[in-house]
């Protein structure tokens, strides 16, 4: 905790009221500075007692001297009674401009080139700056990018070169010229100086067998003419030949990869490097390795180029989308929770298996209970609370001359035809109306047997499944009146002969 706090305080130590400027070479909206600014200020914008300032040159559109004499006098009063601690420079033309102007418009401030390509201590050193200036360089590794393509195209025989006539472009010549003498592989490297765009679209809108390019940059033409990110852009798009690039400018933008420098990552070292220089006298020259290999699946798959062919750690941009990313957020909520879901199952299984058996127990007692129902002489029937019928004996359906199937679900009243059930009805209206007297119900079955019933009905109340109905008996009770008026008989007999 101590530590932290007296990192903290470090901190606010070091950068208390710090104010940086930034002078961009560019306008607002050009890709390439915009990328590395948004990365100084992510990095920067961290301490807030760090205040930073955007001067913008518009340099890519705008180059005659007339307008750098008349941006030279807008500076001079924007800048005027202004105190820096360190002037950011973003690529060339910011950085010249700075070092031919110094003495105007800075005292002591420190400057920090950001994106050169290579830093000459000579020329710091004509404007006594050298102990003043220090650089980041975008080194763009034009060999390895060489290496990498031959590696995913063996088949390439012609590797054309791309690169236009501007200040920045003269400055990357060296190394171009370097990788063209040192090539000594079984395919010719071709440094293309087109004239203008167009030229260059009609030379690649068609199939050239076993072909690839090396794109730097083409941002102006022989006319001085400058083309906007969009129709490069375009132009890689529709190209038939995969396209390698050497920053990520034009990564998902048409480009088929390569191994490039990430202007963002280098825009977060660039202002990794102007915290250093707020609190440290000593000027430092740095070579960025912000390299990252990327490469676009849209263009492997339509130049069928095999980045697994390459030993080396890469990403791939612009994937197919699957289920799996489409539903991605879904997918890990249930892959987190799985395993609670496992749980759920095993207890979902067991209660499943529990259910099986008390089912199986449940069965059996229904199967003895109905056995044991119909093994009773007397006919049984039950009844809802509404009048329906739910289950009987057989013994009630031989009575009423009708199947199980036929009766349930129904009322006795719907039974209008069937005589017996009829009676049945007339004596439950009666017995309902005073159940302390005793019904008997006559009988016929089909062989003319008569039989006499008691009839009796009970209600019951099923606490469980909280319904409510009644159960109506009949008592076979033929045998006993037979029995009681012979009774009768031999009485009436022994006192006649009395």
């Amino acid at each position: 905790m101590k530590i932290l706090l007296l990192s903290l305080l470090l901190h606010s130590f070091l950068f208390a009221s710090s104010s940086i400027l930034i002078i961009n070479s560019y306008h607002k909206g050009y890709s390439w500075s915009d990328d590395v600014i948004r990365g100084v200020e992510e990095t920067l914008y961290k301490f807030k007692d760090i205040d930073t300032n955007i001067l913008y040159m518009d340099s890519k559109r705008i180059t005659s001297k007339e307008y750098y004499n008349n941006l030279k006098n807008l500076y001079a009063i924007q800048l005027k009674d202004q105190k820096y601690d360190l002037v950011i420079a973003i690529d060339r033309f910011a950085y010249d401009f700075v070092l031919e102007n110094y003495k105007e418009f800075f005292s002591n401030e420190k400057i920090l080139a950001v994106g050169l390509e290579n830093y000459s201590k000579t020329r710091a050193q004509h404007y006594n700056l050298e102990d003043k200036v220090s650089a980041i360089l975008e080194k763009r590794d034009l060999q390895s990018n060489a290496q990498i393509i031959k590696t995913l195209y063996p088949a390439m025989k012609k590797l054309y070169i791309i690169n236009d006539k501007s200040p920045n472009g003269l400055h990357t010549q060296p190394q171009i010229i370097e990788l063209l003498n040192s090539n000594k592989s079984d395919y010719k490297m071709i440094y293309l100086e087109a004239n203008n765009l167009e030229d260059l679209e009609k030379r690649f809108d068609k199939n050239l067998e076993n072909t690839a390019i090396l794109f730097i940059r083409f941002y102006k033409d022989s006319k001085a003419k400058l083309y906007k990110n969009f129709e490069i852009a375009n132009f890689m798009k529709n190209a038939k030949v995969p396209i390698f690039v050497t920053d990520s400018l034009f990564i998902q933008k048409g480009a088929t990869g390569g191994k490039i420098i990430n202007l963002h990552h280098l825009g977060n070292s660039a202002g990794t490097l102007a915290l250093e220089l707020l609190h440290n006298n000593k000027t430092k020259i740095v070579v960025s390795n912000d390299f990252e290999i990327v490469f676009d699946a849209k263009k492997l798959e339509e130049f069928t180029l095999p980045a697994i062919a390459l030993n080396e750690n890469y990403i791939i941009v612009n994937k197919r989308e699957t289920i799996f990313d489409k539903h991605r957020d879904i997918i890990e909520i249930i892959f987190r929770i799985s395993p609670l879901f496992l749980l759920l199952l095993i207890g979902l299984i067991h209660n499943i298996y529990k259910r099986k058996a008390v089912e199986v127990q449940l069965r059996q007692r229904i199967d003895f209970d109905e056995v044991l129902l119909n093994a009773i002489e007397s006919p049984i029937f039950w009844q809802d609370e509404h009048g329906v019928i739910v289950d009987s004996n057989r013994t009630f359906c031989e009575l009423i001359e009708l199947n199980p199937e036929t009766i349930y679900g129904a009322k006795l009243s719907s039974f209008s035809e069937n005589k017996n059930i009829q009676k049945i009805v007339k004596i439950l209206e009666k017995y309902q109306k005073n159940d302390k007297k005793h019904y008997e119900f006559k009988y016929y079955s089909k062989n003319k047997t008569k039989k006499l019933f008691l009839v009796r009905q009970e209600k019951f109340d099923d606490k469980k499944l909280k319904k409510q109905g009644f159960v109506t008996i009949f008592t076979d009770i033929t045998e006993q009146r037979k029995k009681a008026l012979q009774e009768q008989r031999d009485r009436q007999f022994i006192i006649q002969q009395s």
